[in-house]
């Protein structure tokens, strides 16, 4: 088997298997849906509202995240061109307005190695998700 995925994969599997991803296949968005609703529940737990300047803050993410879930569900099911440009776009603000969040909030507050490891995976993870819907976008408008 692994003979023959290298055969018909040009360039290498990792290669095969990156330009995949970055198609944005349906079962990527299910992953990214499925990622982001165990974000969400994990900033939903009251110990993670020391990382919120407020409440309305702490629930505006949540519901924020909640609902991209949902949309990176039904988009999973059935692409719509306009909802996956909403997406992406959503998804890219989401990177850059937590990227602001985690320097001028989060990393003055931090008390140690794990706080630093979680503003980075709260920077890179939107950040991901958006190279990906953007890279399934180009791939599907071709």
């Amino acid at each position: 088997m692994f003979d023959t995925l290298t055969a018909f994969s040009r360039g290498g599997l990792f290669r095969f298997g990156l330009e995949t991803l970055l198609r944005g296949p349906a079962i990527v968005m299910r992953v990214l849906a499925v990622l982001l609703v165990v974000w969400t529940a994990l900033l939903a737990l009251p110990g993670a509202a020391r990382w919120f300047p407020s409440p309305a803050w702490q629930w505006g993410w949540v519901g924020f995240d909640l609902v991209l879930a949902g949309s990176l569900l039904a988009l999973s099911y059935r692409w719509r061109a306009v909802l996956a440009d909403l997406l992406a776009a959503a998804i890219t603000a989401d990177a850059v307005v937590t990227l602001f969040q985690a320097i001028a909030y989060d990393l003055p507050r931090e008390r140690g190695l794990l706080d630093i490891a979680l503003a980075v995976i709260a920077v890179c993870a939107p950040t991901v998700a958006a190279v990906l819907l953007w890279n399934a976008r180009i791939h599907r408008s071709r």
